[in-house]
């Protein structure tokens, strides 16, 4: 019976996290490493971000960006759900709002090898997107971790299977135009210990649209954690994201430097 279960979760989680995304709103990426180096072995734990930004004066308004998950480990099992809200509003003009939420799975197979599954959802209004659904299997591949965990180094390969739905007309929100499509989905996560107080963290991903290969989506995250105690941390990191097939109107890349508060239970 367990090895029938070990075998059929692909499927299994695929209905599960089908059933609990469908209808919320949809970025193809956002990275979710950093809730995963919070998992704690053994039992369930989580975390809660914050940033927020308020001005009144010449400038009225406010820049709210709030993001937490929770993660399960146990034996070979890691699962965790992740989610945010970004908001920017300042003298009456909206200038960032979006939204996103993952459901990740990994099975551990090997000390190297893992399978993952995973499915997305988010939504965009400045990139004209009202919503892009996602679901994705393939393995991961540990490169480096050394005893001590200072440094850690993984790669992942996945097939993704994408669905956007984007805005013809963003000043009435009228008109929708439907694109579906897979992708290769490859990211490489690297993470650094300088000290028990400091350390570096990289993740990169690389997604080409499989039938079209000039169709590229490439985000890049990189910063620093600062650890201020057991449940308290803090991070500034700088964020940048391409697409090489944007829709008419929107920028290709968009950059963005970030100052987080986090707190781990």
């Amino acid at each position: 019976m367990t090895a029938l279960l070990r075998r059929s979760w692909p499927l299994v989680l695929s209905l599960v996290v089908s059933g609990v995304l469908i209808g919320r709103t949809a970025s193809a990426q956002v990275n979710t490493e950093n809730l995963r180096k919070t998992i704690k072995a053994g039992g369930v734990s989580g975390t809660l971000n914050l940033a927020l930004d308020g001005h009144t004066g010449n400038t009225d308004g406010i820049a709210a960006d709030v993001s937490g998950g929770v993660g399960f480990e146990k034996d070979r099992t890691l699962m965790f759900i992740y989610g945010s809200a970004d908001y920017t509003r300042f003298n009456d003009a909206v200038s960032t709002n979006k939204d996103f939420a993952h459901l990740r799975y990994n099975y551990n197979f090997y000390h190297w090898l893992a399978g993952e599954l995973f499915a997305q959802a988010a939504s965009d209004q400045f990139q004209n997107l009202k919503f892009r659904t996602l679901l994705g299997i393939g393995p991961r591949f540990t490169v480096v971790n050394t005893p001590d965990k200072a440094f850690q180094v993984y790669l992942g390969v996945d097939y993704m299977n994408e669905r956007d739905v984007y805005v013809i007309d963003v000043t009435t929100q009228e008109g929708r135009h439907h694109e579906e499509y897979a992708r290769l989905s490859s990211y490489m996560a690297v993470a650094y210990q300088l000290d028990k107080r400091i350390a570096i963290a990289s993740t990169s991903y690389f997604q080409p649209r499989l039938e079209k290969w000039s169709d590229i989506r490439f985000l890049s995250e990189d910063g620093f954690i600062f650890t201020v105690t057991k449940h308290v941390s803090a991070a500034i990191t700088y964020n940048m994201h391409y697409d090489s097939n944007a829709v008419a109107g929107v920028k290709s890349t968009d950059t963005e430097l970030k100052n987080t508060l986090t707190f781990a239970f």
